[in-house]
């Protein structure tokens, strides 16, 4: 399609030539530059498919596009579209400033996944996103409240001022709130005591799911988490499938020393638990290299009647033994 041809079809009312002009502008080798105004004009299209592709080229698009991306990202707009708006501005980061209100606005959403990248861009979006999120920390709502720790977080060392509030509410009942605090008190301030003892301690919860929230918090520290491997490696012998294999995850993510985790982490390929087997391929998967030994209990999982486990131990062999997908290792 020639580019008169994209350009009339962008401006064409009904949705067929529209979505034909949208997908010749998604390919990474096309520039959809030139054609901003008219692919801004379809986030007012009355179908929904049209929004949404207009949206993923307006992120291809970058700072020019933030104008069109704040309309996308606006409350009458489908759930839908305004999570990718909220993906894409997150993509374009600090230029994205100007969308910090109407991604507070996601934050409130019901829609968990809407929240979740509203409060994710924020943070890709940085030092400016702080004072909005400062404020929404003073909702009601704990999952509003959630969302805008987790926000400051992602923004990091920037959100120095917030971390008095954060401090506040790190003493919440609310575990997600709680282990949320902890979280982006170690991010903002890059000392693991200022939030990791909270989530250790939550590590010894007799409820599964805190031990669990707990560990999934720690390895989003990634290096920062590294204090608490002693009590990760204890919950490798949880009683709970999923806790064991968020274990072997959180590890790998912290990067254990993989002389000590490694033969821990393959220990969990023999659990009767699918879940455990799966979280230890994944956590093996991510050493690379350094797993190697434990290639001689992954081998015959290849030939797993899973084919889920044998697509994931396949790739586990290909990464750790340094060939491509498919090579004979």
């Amino acid at each position: 399609m020639q580019p008169p041809e994209i350009q009339a079809c962008l401006r064409h009312p009904d949705e067929a030539p529209r979505l034909m002009a949208l997908a010749e502008l998604t390919p990474q080798e096309v520039d959809p530059g030139p054609y901003a105004a008219d692919v801004s004009a379809s986030v007012e299209h009355p179908s929904e498919s049209v929004r949404k592709a207009a949206v993923y080229v307006l992120g291809r698009i970058g700072a020019p596009a933030v104008p069109a991306l704040t309309r996308a990202v606006q409350p009458d707009q489908p759930p839908i579209v305004r999570t990718f708006a909220a993906q894409a501005l997150g993509q374009v980061g600090p230029p994205a400033a100007p969308a910090a209100m109407e991604l507070c606005r996601a934050m409130t959403d019901p829609d968990e996944t809407l929240r979740f990248h509203g409060s994710f861009a924020l943070g890709k979006i940085g030092a400016p996103s702080v004072p909005w999120l400062q404020r929404m920390l003073q909702f009601s709502d704990p999952g509003v409240v959630c969302a805008a720790v987790n926000g400051l977080g992602w923004v990091g060392p920037p959100a120095g001022p917030a971390v008095p509030q954060i401090q506040t509410l790190g003493a919440s009942p609310l575990v997600s709130l709680r282990q949320a605090c902890a979280a982006a008190l170690v991010k903002i301030t890059q000392n693991p005591a200022a939030g990791l003892p909270i989530l250790q301690r939550d590590l010894q919860d007799p409820d599964p799911e805190v031990r669990k929230s707990a560990l999934d918090r720690i390895g989003e520290l990634l290096t920062g988490g590294q204090p608490a491997v002693p009590d990760v490696f204890r919950l490798l012998a949880d009683p709970v499938a999923a806790v064991r294999g968020a274990a072997a995850i959180t590890l790998a993510k912290v990067q254990a020393d993989p002389n000590v985790a490694v033969p821990h982490i393959t220990r969990l390929l023999y659990d009767p638990e699918t879940i455990a087997r799966a979280n230890a391929i994944m956590a093996l998967t991510g050493y690379g290299p350094a797993a190697r030994g434990a290639l001689p209990a992954l081998h015959p999982i290849q030939q797993d009647p899973d084919p889920r486990l044998a697509a994931m131990a396949q790739t586990a062999v290909a990464r750790i033994a340094g060939a491509p997908p498919g090579a004979a290792v």
